[in-house]
C-alpha cells in the first residue's frame, strides 16, 4: 500500500512421496547354507540372516498465509508491526510394506541377493488442520534500545486412523483371528488451543557491540510433529495427553569489529521441556510429570581478520539432562543419550595472489547410549578430532582448480549411534576431491 505498509498473501500446495527398503545384518545365530550348525570347521560356509526395514508414505500440505507488515510512530518511538493469519492442512498417508532378504555368506556376501517386498494391506492416515493468528511488534527507542514481543494463538485438530497386521513380534493381538489378519489399530482424534509468546530486548553500543536477552514459550500437541496419534500410554502422541511445553531463555552479545569485517558472538542459553511422559515405577502407570533441560554456551567468530585472511570458528556446550523422570543413559546418569556435550569447528584460509590455502579442525564429544538389554556395546563412544585441508589456484578470473582433503590423518571414529549401540555410523575415512570451478 505504501513504503511502510505491505500486505502479502501466499497459497502453497506441496506433496512428498518417500519409499525405501533398507537391509541390515542383525542375526543372533549363524548356520550354513545346508542348515548345519556353524562351527570353526566350516567358517567359509557361515550364513547370516538380514532384516529389511521399509517405508512408503506420502505427505501433503495445503496452506494459506496472510501477513500485514506496517511501520508507525507513537511520538519518537518507532513500531514495526507484523500481524498474520495462517490456515493449514497437513496429511500423512502410509502403506504397510514388509521385506524379506535372502541369507548371505558372512565372509563373502553376495550383493545381488534378492530382497522381496510385499504390501500387507495395512496402513494409516493422519490429518492436522490448524488455524492461527499472530501479532508481533518491534519497538525502536532512540538509537540504542530495541524491544520486541509477540503472541500467537493456534486452534488445531488432529485425526488419525491406522490398521496393522496382527500377531508376530510387533503386531497387535489377533483376538481369535488368523495371524497375519489386518485389523483396526488406532482410531483417535485430538483438538485444542495453543498460546505461545516471546519477549526480547537489545541494546546497541556505539562501538558495534549489541547485547540482547530473549525468552519464548512454545507448545507441541500430541501428533504435532508427525500427524500420528498413539494409543500407547508411554507415547507423548497419545490423544489423552496435554501438549508438551518448551521454554527458552537466551542472553548474548554480538560484536562487529576489524572495520566491520569480523563478527564475534557469545551466548548462554537454557531450554526446558515439560509434560514429558514418565512411568511411575511403583504401579507401572504413566504420567506427564517429566522434565528435560538443555543448557550451555555458544561462541563464534566469522569473517575476515585482514583482506586476505578469512576465519570461521564455533564452539558450543550442550548439557542435556533429565530433570524429572527416569534416567535414559546406560551408565545410570541423568544425561540425555546421543547428545555430545561439547563440539568445536574451525576453518581458516589465506589467499596469496592466485593461490589459496586453508584448513580446519572438527571436534565432537562422545555420545552416551541408551539403556536396554544389549550386551557388549560400550556405555559411551569416544570423542574425536578430524583435520581437513584445502588448496585452490585461480587459473584465470573465471576458472579455478581446488583440492579438498577430508580427515587428513584417516582417524577412525564413530559419527553417530542409535538403537542403544546396536547400530552405529562410522566416520568417513580419509578422502579427497579435486574440482575444476568455472564461473560464468
Amino acid at each position: 500500500f505504501s513504503g511502510d505498509t505491505l500486505l502479502r498473501n501466499v497459497t502453497r500446495w506441496g506433496k512428498t512421496d518417500q519409499e525405501y527398503a533398507l537391509s541390515a545384518f542383525m542375526s543372533r545365530s549363524f548356520t550354513t547354507a545346508s542348515g548345519d550348525p556353524a562351527t570353526l570347521d566350516n567358517l567359509d560356509e557361515w550364513e547370516i540372516s538380514r532384516l529389511v526395514n521399509t517405508k512408503d508414505q506420502t505427505n501433503t500440505i495445503v496452506t494459506n498465509q496472510t501477513a500485514l507488515v506496517t511501520s508507525l510512530y507513537t511520538g519518537d518511538v518507532k513500531h514495526t508491526l507484523s500481524a498474520g493469519l495462517e490456515l493449514t492442512r497437513e496429511k500423512l498417508e502410509t502403506d504397510g510394506v514388509t521385506g524379506a532378504a535372502d541369507d548371505v555368506n558372512l565372509y563373502n556376501p553376495d550383493d545381488s541377493a534378492d530382497i522381496t517386498l510385499t504390501r500387507t494391506g495395512a496402513g494409516s492416515e493422519g490429518k492436522t488442520t490448524t488455524k492461527a493468528v499472530y501479532l508481533f511488534d518491534t519497538v525502536e527507542i532512540g538509537e540504542s534500545w530495541l524491544l520486541s514481543g509477540g503472541v500467537r494463538y493456534d486452534t488445531y485438530r488432529t485425526e488419525f486412523e491406522s490398521t496393522a497386521v496382527c500377531g508376530g513380534r510387533r503386531g497387535p493381538d489377533c483376538a481369535g483371528a488368523p495371524e497375519g489378519t489386518v485389523l483396526p489399530s488406532v482410531d483417535a482424534d485430538t483438538d485444542g488451543n495453543l498460546f505461545s509468546w516471546k519477549l526480547g530486548a537489545m541494546y546497541r553500543f556505539s562501538n558495534g557491540l549489541n547485547t540482547y536477552v530473549n525468552y519464548a514459550l512454545a507448545q507441541q500437541p500430541p501428533g504435532g510433529s508427525n500427524m500420528q496419534l498413539s494409543n500407547s500410554e508411554r507415547s507423548a502422541d497419545n490423544s489423552d495427553y496435554d501438549p508438551q511445553e518448551s521454554r527458552t531463555t537466551e542472553i548474548g552479545a554480538k560484536w562487529t569489529t576489524a572495520d566491520d569485517r569480523l563478527l564475534l558472538t557469545a551466548a548462554v542459553y537454557r531450554t526446558k521441556v515439560s509434560n514429558e511422559v514418565e512411568q511411575d515405577e511403583s504401579d507401572g502407570t504413566y504420567h506427564q510429570n517429566g522434565e528435560k533441560r538443555v543448557q550451555g554456551i555458544e561462541l563464534s567468530a566469522v569473517g575476515a581478520i585482514t583482506d586476505n585472511w578469512d576465519i570461521s570458528a564455533g564452539f558450543t556446550t550442550m548439557k542435556a539432562t533429565v530433570e524429572e523422570g527416569s534416567a535414559d543413559a546406560q551408565d545410570g546418569s541423568d544425561n540425555l543419550t546421543y547428545n555430545p556435550e561439547k563440539a568445536f569447528t574451525s576453518w581458516t584460509s589465506y589467499q596469496f595472489s592466485a593461490l589459496t590455502i586453508g584448513g580446519g579442525l572438527r571436534y565432537v564429544d562422545g555420545l552416551k547410549r541408551g539403556t536396554d538389554g544389549s550386551v557388549g556395546t560400550p556405555e559411551e563412544t569416544a570423542g574425536y578430532t578430524v583435520v581437513d585441508l584445502m588448496a585452490g589456484y585461480d587459473i584465470s578470473s573465471d576458472l579455478g582448480l581446488q583440492l579438498n582433503v577430508y580427515n587428513l590423518f584417516d582417524r577412525e571414529y564413530i559419527a553417530s549411534i542409535n538403537k542403544s549401540g546396536y547400530r552405529y555410523t562410522p566416520g568417513a575415512p580419509r578422502s579427497a576431491m579435486l574440482a575444476l570451478n568455472w564461473q560464468f
